[in-house]
């Protein structure tokens, strides 16, 4: 444990290869105290009126007859509510890295490792700073700028509350991504922004006179932030690892980036505007309340991405809202509910449940598994893939593609378009031999792909009647299979080329 004369104990971390990290790196890094599962244990306080404070020139602050941030007439030890703040700022950082933050008494033989307080020192219009990890007991002190952050707001996505995760950022090692600091490079300009690292000084791509809206800030390590404070300390395996739910609400939103370290988890929107969810990790999904910043010349940029996964996070599923969302799924095995309004939905390559039932006029392509889609009351375009997938269409007058495997494709009530493709040398390795289940002649009709109006008699006529229902066989680059049961025969006005007008 430091105290007010002696540092802490750190180490040194190279460059790692990554650009994204590495530009946010500052080669430094607390070793702290080791905790159980290997956590680094990193201790804070908050000085009063009468702390101690270093004055060796070289370590610490300047005597008081010279100056420095204690001795300021505006120094100030936090109240209540900004030290509540403070925890909750800490907590964003050890709830994506595999640190433990402690806090102890500020007293005259022992103090925190970072320490938090106002002055107005030497800030020139900065709203705070805070000194890297190292030797000196002035490594990791925060300063908060006593003039400058008069605000009563420290909640989640107030530009203070904001100010204390970028400084603990700083304190915990890591620089602005928009220097170069030693081996360590600066981002891209076309990277640096708000919505990538909460580190950055721009709401903007590269404009750093860019600034947010008030009550918009990021308030989570976002996307980079959290490769290099992984880097550093290790990732926290714990945070969120049971079955949980990140629901967002029309309002109230703001950049956030999703850590959870594992089981079943859903993606929820609620209210009636219209979201985009993408359990990509990685990519963005617009979700919540679109936000506001202003360029360098003050014009207002509507923001509508507003929150992600983080790399090496799976969320499994995802729900839509009331209005028309567009939802798109990854390499798990996803349940896809897209609520009401008219939705489109991609599945990935997992075995999936899609399912849009609440909705209308949704369209939904499945992925690369074999999925299970059921449609809504009204006429959707439901589309298979790769996979055995089982289509439902429900209500309405739908159209219903097969994929390239051997799928079950349910009409429902309604005039349905079942559109049978694959049928040409495209696709060598599909298994082509889809079936369905409620057939109706003359309401219902078959589209077949691949192949011209010619040869639709030709189909026709290879027709075999089973007890169950009839089977087609399509001749061409890739014979295969119709089986549609519960109907006795078919005719021309139930079969037909899918290039044919009207389809």
């Amino acid at each position: 444990m430091p105290s007010p004369i002696e540092g802490s104990d750190f180490d040194f971390i190279d460059l790692t290869g990554d650009y994204r990290t590495d530009s946010l790196l500052g080669g430094v890094f607390w070793s702290g105290e080791a905790g159980s599962g290997g956590t680094t244990v990193i201790s804070y306080s908050f000085p009063g009126d009468d702390s101690v404070w270093s004055t060796s020139r070289a370590l610490g602050y300047d005597p008081p007859s010279e100056g420095g941030e204690p001795w300021d007439a505006e120094f100030a030890p936090l109240n209540t509510q900004q030290r509540s703040a403070v925890r909750d700022a800490l907590a964003t950082w050890s709830d994506v890295a595999n640190i433990t933050f402690q806090e102890v008494s500020d007293t005259s033989d022992t103090v925190g490792t970072l320490r938090f307080a106002f002055t107005s020192y030497e800030m020139e219009g900065s709203a705070a700073y805070a000194y890297f990890p190292g030797s000196g007991p002035i490594s990791g002190d925060v300063w908060i700028n006593s003039n400058e952050l008069f605000s009563t707001d420290w909640e989640a996505g107030s530009f203070n509350f904001n100010t204390l995760v970028h400084e603990i950022g700083h304190a915990l090692g890591l620089k602005h991504p928009f220097e170069e600091y030693g081996d360590f490079p600066a981002l891209p300009a076309g990277e640096d922004y708000y919505g990538n690292s909460l580190m950055s000084y721009s709401a903007v791509p590269g404009d750093s006179d860019s600034f947010m809206a008030g009550g918009q800030e990021a308030y989570t390590p976002m996307l980079y932030d959290i490769l290099a404070i992984q880097a550093m300390y290790g990732a926290n395996t714990a945070h969120n690892a049971g079955n949980n739910s990140y629901s967002f609400a029309g309002a109230g939103t703001y950049y956030e980036t999703i850590w959870d370290a594992g089981g079943i988890d859903t993606i929820t929107a609620t209210g009636n505007r219209s979201v985009s969810i993408d359990l990509t990790a990685g990519a963005w999904s617009q979700l919540g309340q679109p936000l506001t910043a202003y360029d360098g010349n003050f014009e207002e940029i509507t923001l509508a991405e507003t929150v992600r996964i983080a790399l090496g996070v799976v969320i499994e599923n995802a729900t839509g809202g009331s209005g028309n969302d567009t939802i798109t799924g990854n390499a798990a095995d996803n349940v896809l509910f897209g609520g009401g309004g008219s939705d489109s939905i991609l599945g990935g390559d997992g075995f999936d449940y899609i399912d849009v039932s609440d909705g209308f006029g949704n369209v939904v392509s499945a992925g690369n598994q074999g999925d299970t889609i059921v449609g809504s009351s009204s006429g959707d375009e439901l589309r298979g893939g790769k996979g055995l997938d089982s289509i439902e269409g429900g209500g309405g007058n739908d159209t219903i593609y097969s994929g390239l495997g051997a799928d079950t494709l349910v009409g429902g009530t309604g005039d349905d378009t079942f559109v049978v493709r694959g049928f040409d040398v495209n696709f060598q390795n599909a298994v082509l031999t889809p079936t369905i289940l409620d057939f109706g002649n003359g309401v219902d009709r078959i589209a077949i792909q691949g192949v011209d109006a010619s040869q639709i008699a030709g189909i026709l006529a290879s027709q075999q009647a089973g007890t169950d229902g009839v089977t087609l066989t399509v001749d061409g680059p890739r014979d295969a299979l119709i089986t549609v049961l519960g109907v006795t025969s078919l005719d021309s006005s139930d079969v037909f080329a899918a290039d044919t007008p009207g389809v």
